[in-house]
């Protein structure tokens, strides 16, 4: 009996100046707790990124991943084919416009003079300092996607997409994005700093049939991605509401194609990855386990997944570049993502070499 318990030995990590970072994460799995899941989360993104039928990836983004340094690491996923649609929140995408105007964020310190900083016109993030001056400027190129867009209703993918064109060849996520042609949702829009800026908009436009964002369309295109696609994959960087946005898009697909749940469907994501700092046992979906997921339809009953507890600023580029080094060649035969939109419809995805 104890042979059923007992059949594979924890293994000592070794160190020399030969172990790259796909040998390190690769002794993860003969670890234990965080470092052995990350491996599995690894292990996970391998399959999802070698899967012949080639999955489209969504990849979710909490919080704000580029003040923290996390923007490199997106883009090289996005060259790398290895994410096909992002989900974000209003404050990476603000964030990034500001830096890409040369507002950089600066090393600083979590026991500031928060008074001081206020006066000087600095804001915190924790260990994080960035002028308020670069939010001025973001509002000015807001006002001017705005104007080209013109008085109609779009989607937060139209929007950031129109965005991500005046950001191009600056160093920004958002830019590249619009150049490869991955398209960036974010159900959230309001709740960041271009959603103060639309506000502003709103406010000298009132009375009048203007710019807005609708987000119900937001809704109805990501799910023709799902739709169209032969198998998905999500990574979730924290959680929140780009998280449950992208959990829930399998949902959305089957009330919109009236299909109720039944053994021989394609019902829920094929592949998941889950990076999080929260706990499961409060009961919040940020911190909730893949496995409870399945129960509501979100991925598939034998979906690959792997739920790592640790901060994404530090899982995320192990399992990326991990990832990379192991398999760059294959990454880079892999076709790229097309997605051919005539207004709210998507005609296809094209798949391109």
């Amino acid at each position: 009996m104890s042979n059923h318990y007992l059949r594979e030995p924890i293994r000592p990590i070794r160190l020399d100046e030969s172990i790259n970072l796909v040998g390190l994460v690769e002794q993860f799995r003969y670890t234990s707790y965080q470092s052995r899941n990350l491996y599995n989360a690894f292990h996970v993104m391998e399959l999802m990124q070698t899967d012949p039928d080639r999955p489209i990836v969504f990849l979710t983004l909490a919080g704000a991943m580029v003040p923290a340094g996390m923007k490199g690491v997106v883009n090289e996923m996005m060259r790398r084919k290895m994410v096909d649609v992002i989900i974000s929140t209003g404050a990476n995408i603000t964030h990034d416009v500001v830096e890409s105007l040369g507002f950089f964020h600066y090393k600083g310190w979590p026991h500031a003079d928060d008074e001081e900083l206020r006066k000087m016109g600095i804001c915190r993030i924790y260990d994080t300092f960035l002028q308020e001056d670069g939010f001025w400027k973001e509002q000015d190129v807001v006002f001017r996607v705005v104007d080209r867009i013109g008085n109609k209703a779009c989607s937060s993918r139209e929007f950031i997409y129109e965005i991500g064109r005046e950001l191009r060849d600056r160093e920004s996520f958002v830019g590249l994005a619009a150049e490869l042609g991955v398209p960036i949702f974010c159900p959230a829009l309001n709740d960041s700093d271009i959603g103060i800026a639309l506000t502003k908009r709103y406010e000298q436009d009132r009375g009048k049939e203007g710019f807005r964002i609708d987000p119900i369309r937001d809704n109805y295109e990501i799910f023709q991605i799902f739709a169209k696609a032969k198998k998905t994959g999500i990574v979730i960087v924290g959680g929140g509401v780009p998280r449950n946005y992208g959990q829930q898009i399998p949902v959305i697909a089957e009330v919109l194609l009236k299909r109720p749940a039944k053994a021989d469907m394609r019902l829920g994501h094929e592949y998941g990855i889950l990076i999080t700092t929260d706990d499961p046992k409060w009961g919040g979906l940020s911190g909730s386990t893949l496995s409870e997921a399945i129960s509501w339809g979100k991925y598939s009953t034998e979906a690959h997944k792997a739920e790592v507890y640790c901060d994404a600023t530090i899982a995320l580029p192990l399992i990326v570049g991990a990832v990379i080094q192991k398999i760059g060649r294959q990454l880079d035969e892999k076709p790229r993502c097309r997605f051919v939109w005539e207004g709210d419809v998507l005609r296809e995805i094209r798949l391109e070499k």
